[in-house]
């Protein structure tokens, strides 16, 4: 049991309703803070019972969300930097905080553990996706469900204002110079990112593909985009 402080007991200048959104049975996806600008996204995921938590940001009763879903078995990172509340997960459950190996910056010790490939004993695939060349210092590791051909992204892709406009797929204006390539054919039907609310259905994929494809082109844009979201705070 953790014997740190309660992230629900740390204040916060936004209210702490969670928005629920992409619940299917596989899972569901939840912003801890609707009305925080970075738009902090989280997902838990379950299979045979089993509960992977992603990226976690604690907000009130959402515990007992992750609960009823199942046994949890896991906290993952898709970012060393998306440590968040992770750490206050792992050690409340007393499970591993799994960190893909390409991950620089990461939590070390305690519940930590290195991982690559795949996260065990569930069906959740790594997807390195970082930065190349004068970008390699940003690195995060995407988590693809094939089955449900579902991909989460930590600061890649996204659907906040700073990404994309009206809650459209975006790359993230810090690193359109060095987008996600190695996720560009992945036939995606459902999207969770690590900001913005999740986006399902069948154009999904396309919605990928086109953020991807076009981050570098779309550089000017997308940071006008970036800058006009920042203004309007």
């Amino acid at each position: 049991m953790n014997q740190t402080q309660d992230p629900g007991n740390v204040s916060h200048p936004y209210p702490m309703t969670a928005l629920i959104h992409g619940r299917f049975s596989g899972g569901f996806g939840w912003i801890a803070y609707p009305n925080e600008f970075m738009r902090r996204s989280s997902t838990a995921l379950v299979h045979d019972g089993r509960v992977w938590v992603i990226d976690p940001v604690y907000t009130t009763g959402i515990d007992a969300e992750i609960e009823a879903l199942g046994t949890i078995a896991g906290i993952i990172l898709t970012l060393g930097h998306h440590d968040r509340d992770a750490i206050w997960f792992a050690e409340r459950y007393d499970v591993p905080l799994y960190i893909p190996g390409n991950l620089i910056a990461a939590p070390k010790g305690g519940p930590a553990v290195r991982v690559a490939g795949q996260i065990p004993h569930s069906p959740l695939e790594l997807l390195p996706c970082g930065g190349r060349g004068a970008m390699a210092w940003f690195q995060e590791c995407a988590i693809w469900w094939p089955e449900h051909r579902l991909l989460i992204t930590g600061d890649t892709l996204g659907t906040a204002g700073y990404f994309a406009a009206a809650n459209a797929v975006g790359a993230h204006p810090f690193f359109r110079l060095s987008p996600p390539v190695g996720l560009l054919k992945l036939p995606v039907s459902r999207l969770y990112p690590g900001h913005g609310r999740s986006v399902i259905g069948d154009g999904v994929s396309e919605a990928v593909a086109t953020a991807i494809s076009t981050a570098r082109s779309n550089l000017v844009a997308g940071w006008v985009q970036a800058f006009r979201s920042i203004q309007g705070r």
